[in-house]
């Protein structure tokens, strides 16, 4: 019995956004993303902006919701002033280890 295309097609995609409940889960979350990459972070950074929900971060960042999707872009480049913005509007805490 093979896969049916049209049951799989059917199927609801796939959000990260919708399974971060909690400042601990988003914090495990980037952790292993980090593990990838910066460019992974940013990109996790950006799921769990998504799961907060944009008009709420730029409430409580101060930055414009626009702005907020110009920074998850692919090819983004944020200052680290706005990063550090949004992760604190998020309610994460970095912890750097050299």
């Amino acid at each position: 019995m093979g896969l049916d295309k049209k049951k799989i097609d059917q199927l609801p995609e796939f959000n990260i956004a919708d399974h971060i409940n909690t400042a601990d889960e988003a914090q495990e979350y980037l952790q292993e993303a980090l593990r990838e990459g910066l460019s992974s972070w940013l990109v996790s950074l950006g799921d769990i902006a998504k799961s907060v929900g944009m008009k709420e971060l730029a409430e409580r960042s101060g930055l414009h919701r626009e702005n907020i999707y110009r920074v998850f872009k692919e090819g983004a480049n944020p200052s680290v002033k706005t990063v550090d913005k949004l992760i604190k509007a998020m309610g994460i805490r970095l912890k750097m280890v050299v």
